[in-house]
């Protein structure tokens, strides 16, 4: 099924079964291709059953409805783990996160959460602007503090003074110029 016409080089006086030309998803070229492609074929039939029948029968030549099969059958699963990962309801339906479930299924994550509402909180009305535009913002010195710093639950001291030093280095650039 091709979706673009046979260069003339390429064509021969014969067709091939397995042919590109044959169910053609275009109607240029010209000879067989253009006689056998979809649109012309479909067009030439008398009803809208013969078509419908035409089509059921590429649908089924070509294995379209066993890969959607698969493809849902993948999504399903997908899906399925997907609401697995936080478990199930008493009645089996999908849990979703909340700070409260979250706090009560994984303790250890409720700090991460405080750390992250303080810092929404911290959020400048630039920075606000900024995220809506682009999705993400720079950290001011407190804010890469509150994160990274002494008793934080991400701290990283060593990434916390490089990433201070850049903050540093290109706001001291800008303003020099």
């Amino acid at each position: 099924m091709s979706f673009i016409p046979q260069e003339e080089e390429a064509k021969n006086n014969e067709i091939d079964v397995l042919s590109p030309s044959l169910f053609a998803l275009h109607e240029d070229g010209s000879g067989v291709e253009k006689k056998a492609s979809l649109g012309n074929l479909s067009g030439s039939l008398t009803d809208s059953k013969d078509s419908q029948d035409f089509l059921d029968f590429i649908v089924e030549a070509t294995g379209v409805n066993e890969a959607m099969e698969r493809v849902e059958k993948k999504i399903g699963e997908y899906r399925r783990l997907k609401d697995d990962s936080m478990g199930r309801g008493p009645e089996g339906q999908p849990l979703y996160f909340t700070k409260e479930n979250v706090t009560e299924k994984y303790p250890h994550e409720a700090k991460k959460i405080d750390m992250f509402e303080a810092l929404d909180k911290t959020y400048s009305d630039e920075q606000l602007k900024e995220m809506n535009r682009t999705g993400y913002t720079i950290m001011r010195h407190d804010q890469m503090d509150l994160i990274y710093g002494k008793g934080s639950v991400g701290e990283n001291q060593k990434f916390l003074k490089t990433a201070m030093n850049i903050y540093y280095e290109t706001n001291h650039k800008y303003q020099k110029q």
